[in-house]
């Protein structure tokens, strides 16, 4: 008994790892997104330098959002990160993504500015000739 209930414990540790683990974001080429998403109806820019600033003050995942056309940037707790100290209600969904697959997309658009592009179904992030999407939603996955 006293195994089984081990081996249980361990199958929910390996799958609860695997689902808090997951990489949100995959990075297109401009063109082969807007086939895919369609086209960009609202964008925001951002200094690439100051975008990785509020990187480093979050672990592992940034949350993004638009709202009345502005950006809002939450940490991997949703603490308002930009602007600073902005209430958020906890039912306002965000797009998750991995500062991994951020950071990735950063380095090969290698362009000062950042965009955070709402398009019809999805919210999408461009640096240079290249652009991140397939993200997660938070809530209902928050870290």
């Amino acid at each position: 008994m006293k195994r089984i209930i081990v081996i249980i414990a361990g199958i929910i540790v390996i799958a609860a790892n695997t689902i808090f683990s997951q990489v949100y974001g995959k990075i297109y080429s401009g063109n082969e997104a807007d086939k895919i998403y369609g086209p960009v109806l609202n964008s925001v820019a951002i200094n690439t330098i100051e975008l990785q600033s509020y990187m480093s003050r979050t672990n592992k995942y940034l949350l993004f959002n638009i709202i009345d056309n502005k950006l809002i940037l939450l940490d991997n707790k949703r603490i308002s990160i930009y602007p600073e100290n902005k209430t958020i209600s906890n039912d306002v969904i965000f797009k998750v993504v991995s500062l991994s697959v951020l950071e990735e997309l950063l380095n090969k658009g290698n362009s000062t500015t950042t965009y955070i592009e709402k398009r019809q179904d999805v919210l999408s992030i461009t640096n240079g000739n290249y652009t991140l999407e397939y993200v997660g939603n938070c809530p209902p996955i928050c870290f």
